[in-house]
């Protein structure tokens, strides 16, 4: 099997709230679907069903914000996450849906967070200076 492809992302941007949404077209059964938040502050994320259902890979805080990293295997039909955030923050969100049949779907995703934070707290400021 190759690599996984990655067919639908969506981005968008969220004022100041505890609860940002993240939509996404609708999943099928076994997708796997990774959502990626930068929030300004150091606020910490509570997943919908978490550890049942959302996964947290990743809560990395750095010098004026925070990103946040889970992914979901899809039961189908599956449209949006609301993470219940410590801070009203303005965020900004990417949510990507890979298919089933592109992925193993027996290991969950891994991902490493830059120890100096400082590319990612740059291109994470920048990004949230769009909203």
């Amino acid at each position: 099997m190759g690599f996984p492809t990655a067919t639908t992302q969506t981005s968008q941007a969220v004022g100041n709230t505890t609860t940002p949404t993240a939509t996404f077209p609708a999943a099928s059964a076994g997708d796997l679907i990774i959502a990626i938040m930068a929030q300004d502050g150091a606020g910490t994320f509570t997943w919908p069903g978490a550890g049942a259902t959302w996964q947290e890979i990743a809560d990395h805080a750095f010098t004026g914000g925070t990103t946040h990293i889970a992914y979901l295997i899809a039961a189908s039909g599956e449209t949006s996450v609301t993470p219940t955030s410590t801070l009203s923050e303005r965020s900004n969100h990417i949510v990507l849906s890979i298919p089933a049949a592109t992925w193993h779907g027996t290991t969950p995703p891994e991902v490493t967070i830059v120890s100096t934070a400082t590319t990612l707290r740059n291109h994470c400021h920048a990004w949230l200076d769009r909203a």
